[in-house]
C-alpha cells in the first residue's frame, strides 16, 4: 500500500473513531438555539466563571474525556473554536497547552 493511501485508510480510521466516541460524550445534544432562547452550556460567556464552570463539569463528568481531549489536543490552532469548552478546557487553556507542547 503506498503511503498515500495508508494515510487515507488511517485517516477514514480515524473519522470512524471519532464518530464512535462523539456518539457517547455527555455534551452531545447540548446545542444552544438563540432563537429558542437556550444557551449552548459548552459556549459560556467570557468571563462567566459560573458557567465556565458548568461547562467544565459537563466534560468531568463525561465517559469520553480522555478521547476528547486527545482530539482538542490534535486541533490546530486555526481550527479551534474560541469560546468553547472542549475537553474540560477552554479556548485559552487549551492554547496555553499548545504553546508548552511546541516548546
Amino acid at each position: 500500500m503506498s503511503n498515500g493511501a495508508e494515510r487515507i485508510r488511517r485517516l477514514v480510521e480515524q473519522m470512524g473513531l471519532l464518530a464512535e466516541w462523539r456518539e457517547q460524550a455527555a455534551c452531545k445534544g447540548m446545542a444552544g438555539s438563540r432563537a429558542a432562547g437556550r444557551p449552548n452550556v459548552m459556549y459560556p460567556g467570557f468571563g462567566d466563571e459560573a458557567a465556565v464552570r458548568r461547562a467544565k463539569q459537563v466534560c468531568w463528568d463525561c465517559l469520553v474525556l480522555i478521547e476528547c481531549r486527545r482530539w482538542a489536543d490534535s486541533l490546530p490552532r486555526e481550527m479551534d473554536r474560541s469560546g468553547e469548552v472542549i475537553a474540560g478546557l477552554t479556548s485559552h487553556e487549551r492554547a496555553e497547552r499548545r504553546r508548552k507542547r511546541q516548546h
